[in-house]
């Protein structure tokens, strides 16, 4: 062996990496092309809702979401999407607005400024739950879309199945 070379591998690991390791590590790259693939649009100068609609699908790819929507928060109370997507059937269409008063996944990122999680919407409630629950969707995450120092929108992405 020469100065510098370096042979075989760690004990037990094999190739260098485990599973684990390769699944998170390939989970990184999806998310970086997800991200490249909507920058790229940016830098074209795309209209904004098509930058809208490109990042709510590659956000539904990346968390296996069944619905995704953005929306941007108004006056008092009120929602605006931007863009939805789902896996299957249709979304709420942009510019359609939902109150977020209660407990929803919208409300909760709004109030706290950090992503939300809620396993379960049948312990949520107010309009936008109910609109959530008749959709028949039970989990959800959200995470705010911070622009200026404020929380301007927030991106959610639904399951139909808990957790």
């Amino acid at each position: 062996m020469g100065r510098g070379e370096v042979r075989g591998t760690p004990a037990g690991r094999g190739d260098g990496a485990g599973s684990h390791e390769k699944t998170v590590l390939a989970r990184l790259a999806g998310e970086q092309d997800a991200l490249r693939r909507v920058a790229r649009l940016v830098a074209q100068g795309a209209a904004p809702s098509e930058i809208f609609a490109a990042a709510a699908r590659e956000v539904g790819a990346v968390l296996n979401a069944d619905v995704v929507h953005l929306a941007r928060y108004e006056h008092e109370g009120v929602a605006v999407a931007l863009a939805g997507w789902a896996r299957e059937g249709e979304t709420l269409p942009p510019g359609s607005s939902t109150p977020y008063a209660g407990r929803s996944v919208t409300g909760e990122v709004l109030r706290t400024g950090q992503p939300v999680r809620i396993d379960d919407y049948d312990y949520a409630f107010g309009p936008a739950a109910e609109r959530v629950r008749a959709l028949g969707l039970r989990a959800t995450v959200g995470a705010p879309i911070v622009i200026e120092g404020r929380v301007w929108a927030s991106k959610a992405g639904w399951s139909s199945s808990p957790s």
